[in-house]
């Protein structure tokens, strides 16, 4: 199992909003993927969902923009615009979003170690 943590170059503000550090966090464990931002956000998928999972030298695109945005079919769950990692999942998978269930098929997200995030998603 790792835990990782979410990179917040806001930190201050999403704490504010309950979706600070304390609340947050990244997990691969038990063949599983679970993404949750404090009150805001929560996916739990299987890791044999993953079609793709890529680093991405560019930032988070604005039109997401910061916290849990919605744009085009993508998702994104991010404190800070990067470091970015894209993942894209072979079926749509469910989450919620204040509660409200949703459909992610693409999750941006910006990990403190997209490294071990992509080493834990990336078979083999």
């Amino acid at each position: 199992m790792r835990r990782l943590e979410h990179a917040y170059g806001w930190r201050l503000p999403m704490s504010l909003l309950l979706l600070g550090p304390g609340s947050s966090y990244i997990e691969v464990a038990n063949g599983n993927l679970t993404v949750v931002m404090g009150w805001a956000f929560r996916l739990k998928a299987p890791l044999s969902e993953v079609e793709s999972a890529r680093l991405e030298d560019e930032p988070v695109p604005w039109k997401l923009g910061i916290g849990v945005h919605f744009w085009a079919g993508e998702w994104a769950v991010n404190a800070t615009r990067r470091p970015h990692v894209v993942i894209t999942f072979k079926n749509s998978q469910k989450a919620r979003t204040a509660g409200i269930p949703i459909r992610v098929r693409v999750l941006h997200l910006c990990p403190a170690e997209p490294e071990k995030l992509l080493e834990d998603l990336t078979p083999g």
